[in-house]
């Protein structure tokens, strides 16, 4: 059974919590929080999806709360909720990274299509980045030499039981070779460490379970940490003590960033580069291919391939986000195309201009531009009336302004 996404509502009056409890909870998991100090603990200690936050509360109010939040995780999305006569600080709210802000007394249908889009948002950046990564089986595409200098690195691993270091730049197959070598339970250094270490139990009634993190789940076998840079001094001491088999993903010289030398010696048995794409870019229609077929399976679409003239722009740039960034395009081109075959026009602009850039493209920013493109095709369908097409949206007029 498909998990229900989980909403925090965040408010010091009980009715309102309850409010939107009978709002939401027929589609969507609901907990609630009467101060922001709760609501930063659950931030820490659960998964949340979406935080609906009042922005005055006594203690830590809604603003303080939000940086707070955003301190634990960057891209929680956070709606406010707030008074007419608070709007400026809503407006606030927003600048300093909530999503949007609903007013009182509340609009349910407002909350609903909110609460539906924003949902739609994080699923579809969450797909984005696991599109070859991380589920199903590890997928290392193409013919090329150097990717085929690849597999034969990940065949010599196979028969051994080191650590293996897996180097390449932002958005290659890191995570896909360290699965091609063994099963292996997956981390990223920029998440917090209770999730590589787990949490002991404490000392109060609700904190004596034992919480296991990726290496208890890993014990027995591999355990691949990726972004391995950002690790502290303190952690890298505790891996040492750790009985996993170690494959370490990162785009850095480790040398030159002071790694534990013990560590590193320990980690890098077998060191596999991964080349950037655009230094094998007779891959990538193979890789187009692939993608496209994936898109269609997940979303029960029939786009049959793309024009000759979509194909060769797609072939010829750059990708200077490599494959995490060809994965998130085809997705969004596939969920956005109502025809068999993608064309030239449907490209996003930069592939249509072919402007190379020099650093990698966050998923994030690439879902933006197709965000950005809807709000002014909404836009020009409402003849330029801001306030319909906020409205169509399900957004304020603020937000509609940010995303002009």
């Amino acid at each position: 059974m498909t998990e229900l996404p989980t909403i925090l509502v965040v408010d010091d009056e009980q009715s309102i919590r309850e409010s939107f409890k009978l709002i939401l909870s027929d589609k969507y998991n609901i907990i609630t929080a009467a101060s922001g100090e709760a609501a930063a603990k659950y931030s820490a200690d659960s998964k949340i999806d979406l935080i609906f936050l009042d922005i005055r509360m006594p203690g830590m109010d809604g603003l303080e709360t939000l940086k707070k939040i955003k301190e634990i995780i960057p891209d929680q999305l956070i709606v406010m909720i707030t008074a007419v006569n608070d709007v400026q600080k809503a407006s606030e709210a927003i600048r300093m990274g909530a999503y949007d802000y609903v007013v009182k007394p509340f609009d349910v249908e407002n909350i609903l299509k909110i609460t539906s889009n924003l949902l739609f948002k994080k699923s579809m950046l969450e797909e984005s980045r696991k599109v070859g990564f991380g589920t199903g089986e590890p997928t290392i595409i193409g013919t090329s030499e150097r990717i085929e200098a690849v597999r034969r690195l990940v065949k010599e691993a196979l028969g051994k039981k080191g650590g293996v270091l897996i180097l390449g730049p932002e958005g290659v197959e890191r995570e896909a070779v360290a699965r091609s070598i063994a099963p292996c339970v997956v981390y990223d250094a920029g998440s917090s460490y209770q999730m590589l270490f787990g949490k002991s139990g404490g000392g109060t009634v609700a904190d004596l379970k034992k919480v296991p993190g990726a290496l208890d789940y890993a014990e027995g076998g591999a355990i691949f940490i990726d972004h391995v840079e950002l690790l502290s001094e303190w952690a890298q001491e505790k891996l040492l003590q750790s009985k996993v088999r170690l494959f370490f993903g990162t785009s850095v010289n480790l040398k030159e960033t002071g790694f534990n030398q013990t560590l590193y010696e320990g980690a890098s048995e077998t060191v596999i580069e991964i080349p950037a794409l655009s230094e094998r870019a007779s891959d990538v229609p193979l890789i187009l291919e692939y993608y496209l077929n994936e898109a269609n399976k997940k979303y029960f679409r029939s786009v049959r391939g793309f024009t000759p003239e979509a194909q060769s722009l797609l072939a010829l740039n750059p990708w200077p986000g490599n494959i995490a960034q060809l994965a998130a395009v085809v997705l969004n081109l596939v969920l956005l195309c109502d025809k068999h075959l993608i064309e030239t026009e449907d490209l996003p602009f930069d592939i249509l201009i072919n402007e190379a850039s020099f650093y990698p493209v966050p998923l994030e920013e690439i879902y933006s531009q197709f965000e950005k493109k809807h709000v002014q095709d909404v836009l020009a369908a409402a003849g330029s009336d801001r306030e319909k097409a906020a409205k169509i949206l399900g957004v304020s007029l603020v937000v509609l302004e940010n995303k002009l």
